[in-house]
């Protein structure tokens, strides 16, 4: 991209001095505002802004002076330091101290840092308060109602706009490799607009976007505005800068002011769309003049951002639970009943289609031992038996695969056929011998248009190579040949579970040939039936019974509770806030939780009990023999189990579980639901906790058709 040679090296080295520059440590502030840290025990001034005298009517070296309590008051650092123990964290606030101009109104953001407490005091305007809150009211409203993705974008833009009084913002989105791009915009119409413009990582580099994961907003009043240092100028605790990562009025580095102003800009405003440790992208707001929003508004967007951002995960997650339904159902009619074994190319023809809209996929391939199946457009048998090759090496231990650019994966030969992605799967997770599923993507031309072009500028500065801002913002196109579209987590997570099914068919129909070829040995039929036997019923990942397993653990109990009146109870362990593990920790430490938990339970086997993973973070305990009373009491035992257990993540791992005893009359599917019923109850009380079924009703009543909708995440 862009024009002309560049040293890659030099270009290394000058993102590398990028990444150091320490953003949270300027050494100064906004102008706009004063800080004062003081040491945690309130006894000491340690450090305060050159700025001091504008807000709190004493001079520098007086204030260094003065115990905390006489320059700040009572009552000012009486109220920070409660605020920051009961949050946990930074804390703003309005608070109208005693000093010697007087009473007077100001913001205060309060923060630890380093041994210090940190004091961020800016003038408090309340005029508008009224106002903005019933126009935040009503935009709260819209977002929360929004039906799709680019209609919630487009009016947390417009909103954010109408509510700042910028004169642009727009939804930036986090792309491949950290690039970005501007999704959705609203502006005036004196400015240029950015919709559909590409920006390079390296406008927003690795350690400011750290900075948005642990303080989402960024304001910058005027960058015209020269900022003002500490004084002291380090942090007499550390002897270090003192780290304002927490705050608001950081100055601003020189190299983004300069940025701002050759983009036009002379005030920003940027607040992150974030999900835990997921930094999805930014709301960013520019003005061609100084633009000093007052604490409340500020408050405001960011309140407005935070439902926009609850309301947009809630979507996406909403379209990938569409396309595991999709995957489901289509992983239903492959597993139901047939009167004979289909054969690969079968099973393509029937189920391909399918497959393929799901995935977006030109073509797929079906490969175990010598036999491969295909449909639409796939590689040359040559390419496909050096893909084979290649994935013994670079297949992960789960036996997953997956690129989008398969063109540049290697020495690999002709007969590619304009296919660029793959995405692999073993049949059997880590044996690669026993075949795979192959899902290819046709080429995915991308035509990006650039906010000028992305080339570095590079400069000298003694023995340092610096990044300069770039002066041009005027839109610049290339095109990105040879790549698929990328292959997302859900794709191929859903992918691993399709392939398993076919695993189980593909061994199947092994079976059926080798029962109907005399010549093969009866060793080799006794070992793809017992490979067979342990897919069909073993989850793949936690080496426990499967929900086709569990189940038939059930029936049998059924059956001898209908025929000796032989109790039984089934417990639902369902692990608390594990989507939160997923999002921060990343799905292989999820994956090791629940092989983790699965292992903690299944110690706790009786003769003739059960355990079984019923689906994505549930567990069913089948407990043989066992009445309602006994069976509250051993799954209150297996709970603590759970929770002493150290499970490698932050914090404690732990369940909520439902019990229900078997009743005459019934099936796997109520009792399931009675369990399910009870675990909805101890989410609903806190978590954590045994809870059982509710007593049976005077008569019988029909199932819920809400029971399997409820969310208990």
């Amino acid at each position: 991209m862009g024009s002309g040679p560049y040293d890659e090296e030099l270009l290394k080295r000058a993102l590398n001095e990028c990444a150091q520059e320490p953003v949270h440590a300027p050494g100064a502030i906004q102008a706009h505002g004063v800080l004062v840290a003081v040491d945690e025990d309130l006894k000491r001034v340690l450090q305060v802004s050159a700025n001091v005298a504008e807000l709190l009517e004493v001079d520098v070296e007086e204030a260094l002076e003065m115990r905390p309590v006489e320059l700040l008051g009572q009552s000012l650092l009486r109220r920070a330091r409660k605020e920051i123990a009961r949050e946990g964290r930074a804390k703003g606030f309005a608070t109208a101290p005693i000093l010697r101009g007087g009473r007077r109104a100001f913001h205060v953001t309060a923060y630890r840092s380093d041994g210090a407490l940190v004091l961020e005091i800016e003038r408090d305007v309340r005029e508008g308060v009224k106002r903005m809150l019933a126009s935040l009211s009503e935009m709260v409203m819209q977002l929360s109602a929004a039906k799709d993705i680019d209609t919630l974008l487009d009016m947390l833009v417009r909103h954010a706009r109408a509510l700042s009084g910028n004169d642009r913002a727009v939804a930036y989105r986090f792309v491949e490799e950290w690039h970005g791009v501007v999704v959705a915009e609203d502006r005036a119409p004196h400015v240029g607009s950015f919709l559909g413009q590409h920006f390079p990582a390296g406008e927003i580099p690795e350690q400011v976007r750290a900075l948005y994961l642990r303080n989402p907003v960024r304001f910058i009043q005027d960058v015209s505005q020269p900022s003002v240092p500490l004084v002291p100028a380090l942090n007499p605790l550390t002897n270090k800068p003192l780290d304002m990562g927490d705050g608001v009025l950081r100055a601003v580095s020189p190299v983004h002011v300069q940025y701002l102003k050759n983009m036009g800009n002379l005030s920003s405003h940027s607040i992150a769309i974030r999900s835990g440790n997921v930094l999805w992208g930014l709301l960013s707001m520019h003005a061609v003049r100084p633009n000093p929003l007052p604490a409340h508004l500020r408050n405001g967007l960011l309140v407005l951002t935070q439902v926009a951002t609850q309301r947009l995960f809630l979507l996406e997650k909403e379209k990938d639970e569409q396309f595991m339904q999709a995957v489901t159902e289509t992983r239903s009619r492959l597993t139901r009943s047939q009167r004979r074994l289909p054969e690969p190319a079968e099973l393509l023809e029937q189920q391909g289609t399918d497959w393929m809209a799901l995935y977006r996929a030109c073509g797929i391939a079906l490969v175990y031992h010598d036999t491969m199946a295909s449909i639409d457009l796939v590689p040359s048998r040559k390419y496909i038996s050096a893909i084979l090759e290649l994935l013994r090496e670079r297949a992960s231990d789960g036996g997953v695969w997956a690129t989008e650019h398969l063109e540049g994966e290697g020495d690999l030969p002709e007969g590619r056929h304009g296919c660029c992605g793959l995405l692999a799967v073993s049949l059997m997770r880590g044996v690669y011998d026993e075949g795979w599923l192959l899902i290819f993507r046709a080429e995915e031309p991308v035509v990006r248009a650039w906010a000028g072009q992305p080339k570095h500028r590079l400069k000298h500065e003694g023995d340092k190579v610096i990044l300069t801002p770039r002066k041009s913002f005027d839109a610049w196109v290339d095109e990105v040949r040879g790549h698929s579209a990328p292959w997302r987590e859900i794709e191929i997570r859903k992918a691993r579970d399709l392939a398993e099914d076919l695993g189980i068919l593909v061994a199947a129909l092994e079976i059926s040939h080798l029962r109907d070829e005399a010549e093969r040995t009866s060793r080799e039929l006794s070992r793809v039936n017992q490979r067979l036997g342990h897919i069909a019923h073993t989850d793949a990942l936690t080496e426990v019974w499967n929900r086709r397993g569990i189940e038939d653990a059930i029936e049998t109990q059924l059956a001898l509770a209908e025929r000796e009146g032989r109790p039984f109870a089934v417990f639902l362990f369902d692990i608390d806030h594990f989507k939160r593990i997923n999002d921060t920790l990343g799905h292989p430490k999820g994956d090791e939780v629940l092989r983790r938990l699965a292992q903690v339970v299944g110690h706790e086997l009786r003769r003739g009990d059960s355990i079984g993973r019923w689906g994505g973070e549930e567990f069913v305990f089948v407990a043989s023999g066992t009445e309602l009373e006994p069976a509250m009491a051993l799954a209150e035992r297996l709970r603590q189990r759970v929770e002493q257990q150290d499970f490698g993540v932050d914090g404690k791992v732990t369940v909520s579980v439902g019990v229900a005893a078997w009743r005459p009359g019934d099936s796997i599917d109520t009792l399931v639901e009675r369990a399910d019923e009870a675990v909805y109850e101890a989410k609903r009380s806190g978590r954590n906790r045994v809870c059982r079924e509710s007593p049976p009703p005077p008569r019988s009543r029909e199932r819920s058709p809400h029971a399997d909708q409820r969310r208990r995440h």
